[in-house]
């Protein structure tokens, strides 16, 4: 039930969210990443953490989160 509710729900925002996060001056570095971690590394962990706990998983994608955004402050310092 998960999965399909994850499928309809989040699956076609996965490419809008970061551009919603990033600031302009650092979206095409941050897509980069972005598409980079996509699609070289989410896949294989999808395969690995299929059974474990919806915490873990929230907890995995919090840490994502945080980490664009401080990307996204680390460059936005770059140009002061």
């Amino acid at each position: 039930m998960f999965g399909f509710v994850f499928s309809l729900a989040y699956t076609p925002l996965q490419a809008v969210y970061p551009t919603e996060v990033l600031q302009y001056n650092t979206r095409a570095k941050g897509m980069a990443l972005y598409e980079m971690i996509h699609n070289d590394v989410i896949h294989v962990f999808e395969l690995l953490i299929a059974n474990i706990p919806e915490t873990l998983l929230r907890s995995v994608v919090l840490a994502l989160s945080m980490y664009m955004q401080a990307l996204s402050h680390l460059d936005a310092s770059d140009g002061k």
